[in-house]
């Protein structure tokens, strides 16, 4: 256990750092790292990473010390006592040292770009207006996805593909929208966007830059939480990483994740096939209430809306249920989660705001996107296309947005909503519109209804909450911590005896209590999972997370399997559960996370499963894959026709399926920058399907598009 005075010297040593090299006092900063790394080990080379004091992005506009740091450090190695992936992580920082530089060039002529933007002046009826350079990035995020394509069932995304995706795109956008907020925080949403600056296209420039940025900032955590590094290759710098399964096991959690969404889409649909959908409702909008949408030439070329309160109000009564699009969300953030539907909509998010709360609002906003956006942009066009991009945005004061919903919804209700969802542009805090597609500044709200429609709002929530540090999930772990109910559920249907939350009062190195998540025990092997209820990471800020939880996870079976391999402790536990240590030859230890993530590989020595592909490797042990344009293959992993118990310890040890997977990959280079790749890996579905084929039994389905 780590002595309280060591605790308090690492707080103390970390705010003298941080002063110091405020006032670029780097001599007085390396020595108090040094004390740091002598006192506290890894532990303190820990919470220098959280506090991003060697990430080179946080002095993107100052002098950088972190390779001179990095250099002392790695120059008394041995007295510092540094590990391989230590020694590791300083090398890759000093090697994106001329990286960064390149990177300051493209920050200071960012910087120089907004400080020099100057508003075009507009006359509208002798009144003198100005353009704003916010309004014309967020128009056109919003036009990105308001002509987003859904891509086909089962389809996935060229690996070689160098282009940047939607969400690459936003969260470019999002970076810019924030740092002219820090640059210049006066007048964001003027009334009109920027024809010239879109008509050239300057912004495609921008958003490389800021993707460039952005991208950095991502790769330096990954460095810092997930093992990758940074090695000199002649004139070139490589990102990889120093296991390769780990980045294949990454590219596979993508793969199969998207794989998973698409078959979790297709259920619902087939289960709920029939029941309403928002989009149905704009038909009805634009047939019963034909002038809700009017286009005006005075004072200026624009689309207004008139919301029809009174339809509103019918529908979004809580006895109409939720409507089809609302299912499909409950029920993919429910899975993750491992919890029922019903629960999750009890889910509180803030005082007196429930999950259920917010989709009753969240569903004005959407069917304002069906009604609203989708006609708009049927109808922009001609000599006024760039003038009517702008009603794209629904600008409104928080009166007349508050005024106008509180006869559909109370008004706590929608100020809630609004909180949640929207991001201050007067604020320190950083933009991510996926998460905050309501931007507020001044008591006007700017509302991105496509980005809002589009970006997952009921999974991200929950995210957005636990990023501005408000821990909605650790407040209700009674509602969420239901991953061993679950696997009881299954190994019991398998002959399993099963105990769930089990506590262990054992003296180890680091803890002296515990909790076992589950144990499953047969015939002379026992199973036993730390279970970590995890949503699956959208940003390197989410892995970081995810890669903590795993790891504790990791540390948790470490205590348990030392106090299961005492023979005294055996003793005590066996009497506890009725288990007879002596006729037991194996116990198999499992990491299982809510999250798809490190699909297939493992964390200090202990393999992951995904909660729900272990669930159903124990129901019908089949996994299948579907060839373009073919029919699906069913792969039967049990090695007859019903489960054995030597099936599932296959399965979780070396020589699992996974292995057949990661064998079909390849290696593909991402260029970074004329002197920056990164490895990573794609998946070569005819050899993986080869592969498996040549270890287990194979059959075929037609696969059914309608």
């Amino acid at each position: 256990m780590k002595s309280i005075s060591e605790k308090k010297l690492i707080i103390n040593l970390l705010e003298e750092i941080l002063y110091s090299l405020s006032k670029s006092r780097i001599g007085y900063a390396i020595d108090r790292i040094s004390l740091g790394i002598v006192v506290g080990g890894s532990r303190f080379l820990d919470k220098l990473k959280q506090k991003g004091i060697l990430r080179h992005s946080t002095y993107i506009d100052k002098k950088d010390p972190v390779a001179g740091i990095s250099k002392h450090i790695l120059k008394h190695k041995s007295f510092f006592c540094l590990s391989e992936s230590e020694t590791l992580y300083f090398e890759s920082l000093i090697h994106l040292d001329k990286y960064s530089i390149e990177l300051k060039k493209v920050y200071k002529d960012l910087c120089a770009y907004i400080r020099a933007y100057r508003p075009q002046k507009v006359n509208v009826e002798g009144h003198i207006v100005e353009t704003s350079l916010v309004k014309s990035l967020l128009v056109i995020n919003e036009l990105f996805f308001l002509k987003r394509k859904e891509s086909p069932l089962g389809s996935l995304r060229d690996v070689n593909d160098q282009s940047l995706s939607l969400e690459e795109n936003c969260e470019a956008i999002s970076y810019l929208v924030w740092l002219i907020g820090v640059l210049t925080p006066s007048k964001p949403f003027n009334l009109f966007i920027d024809e010239e600056f879109l008509k050239k296209n300057r912004h495609v420039s921008l958003i490389q830059s800021a993707n460039r940025l952005r991208t950095f900032r991502d790769l330096e955590i990954q460095i810092e939480t997930l093992g990758y590094v940074c090695q000199k290759e002649s004139s070139l710098l490589r990102i990889t990483h120093k296991e390769p399964n780990f980045l294949k096991s990454m590219a596979l959690s993508d793969i199969f994740g998207e794989g998973q969404k698409d078959a979790d889409a297709w259920g619902v649909y087939e289960f709920f096939n029939g029941y309403p959908t928002i989009s149905s409702l704009a038909s009805i909008v634009h047939e019963q209430f034909p002038n809700a949408i009017q286009y005006q030439l005075y004072p200026f070329p624009r689309f207004t809306f008139l919301l029809p309160t009174a339809f509103f109000e019918i529908i979004c009564k809580e006895k109409i249920g939720y409507y089809y699009e609302e299912v499909q969300g409950l029920q993919y953030v429910a899975k993750e989660l491992s919890i029922s539907e019903e629960a999750l909509t009890k889910f509180v998010l803030v005082d007196g705001f429930t999950m259920n709360d917010f989709l009753y609002v969240h569903r004005i906003f959407t069917i304002l996107q069906y009604v609203y956006s989708e006609y708009v942009i049927k109808r922009i066009s001609g000599s006024n296309y760039y003038k009517l991009l702008s009603s794209l945005l629904v600008i409104w004061d928080e009166e007349r947005l508050v005024g106008t919903f509180e006869s559909i919804v109370s008004r706590d209700k929608i100020l809630n909503y609004l909180d949640i969802m929207s991001w201050n542009f007067d604020g320190d805090a950083f933009l991510d519109l996926q998460y905050t597609p309501i931007l507020s500044s001044n008591d006007f709200y700017v509302i991105c209804l496509s980005v809002l429609r589009h970006s997952r709002a009921t999974r991200n929530i929950i995210a957005s909450l636990a990023k501005s540090g408000k821990n909605v999930r650790g407040n209700q772990m009674d509602l969420i911590s239901q991953g061993g109910v679950h696997l009881a559920k299954a190994f019991a249907a398998r002959g399993f005896s099963c105990f769930i939350d089990q506590k262990i009062y054992y003296k180890g190195e680091t803890q002296r209590e515990g909790d076992i998540d589950f144990l499953g025990v047969k015939d002379d092997t026992i199973f036993i999972c730390e279970c970590k209820d995890v949503m699956d990471a959208t940003d390197s800020f989410e892995y970081r997370r995810i890669n903590d939880y795993l790891m504790k996870a990791g540390e948790q079976l470490k205590y348990i399997q030392s106090a299961i391999s005492d023979p005294n402790y055996q003793v005590d536990l066996g009497r506890r559960l009725n288990i007879d240590f002596s006729k037991i030859i194996r116990v198999v230890y499992l990491i299982v996370p809510s999250s798809r993530r490190i699909f297939g590989h493992h964390i200090s020595g202990y393999p992951v499963r995904h909660v729900h592909e272990l669930i159903n490797f124990l129901d019908t042990g089949i996994w299948k894959f579907k060839l373009p344009d073919g029919d699906v293959n069913v792969f039967h992993l049990w090695k007859a026709d019903s489960f054995e118990l030597s099936d599932l310890v296959e399965y979780c040890g070396i020589g699992s399926p996974h292995s057949e997977l990661f064998a079909a990959m390849y290696n593909v280079e991402e260029q970074f920058s004329q002197r920056m790749i990164r490895d990573k890996y794609a998946l070569s579905l005819n050899d993986a399907i080869t592969n498996l084929s040549d270890s287990y039994r194979v059959s075929t389905e037609e696969f059914l598009k309608d």
